[in-house]
């Protein structure tokens, strides 16, 4: 099928990462090679973990208490406008040192963690 939007889920989820496991409940036999992309309200390890189970490759936004310990490892000396990475147990982690604008708008830094299964390592 070509891309379709599911609006009604069948209950209401306790959260964001729920109403994603609802949503791959009901499309996972559609689609083949999906890769799922989200922000850190639905990004965890656990969320990577469980749909690698399913077969589903995915890239999230990660919050900087998730999985702290290998981003703090991965900010270690990291210059702004340069990306760090590791690559643990089929999970890609990566860090980008870069600066947005604040409410004030003020110029301030900022990491992004983004984590992924969409890449394969031999």
């Amino acid at each position: 099928p070509s891309h379709e939007l599911f609006p009604h889920l069948i209950s209401v989820p306790s959260g964001p990462q729920e109403s994603l496991k609802q949503l791959i409940s009901k499309i996972q036999g559609l689609y083949s090679n999906l890769h799922v992309i989200g922000d850190s309200a639905f990004g965890s390890y656990q969320m990577l973990e469980y749909l690698f189970s399913l077969g589903i490759t995915a890239t999230f936004s990660m919050r900087i208490n998730e999985m702290e310990f290998i981003w703090k490892l991965l900010e270690r000396c990291l210059q702004k406008g340069c990306w760090s990475s590791c690559y643990k147990e089929n999970f890609l982690f990566s860090v980008y040192f870069g600066e947005h604008e604040n409410e004030d708008g003020k110029t301030v830094d900022c990491y992004h963690h983004v984590a992924t299964s969409g890449f394969t390592f031999h």
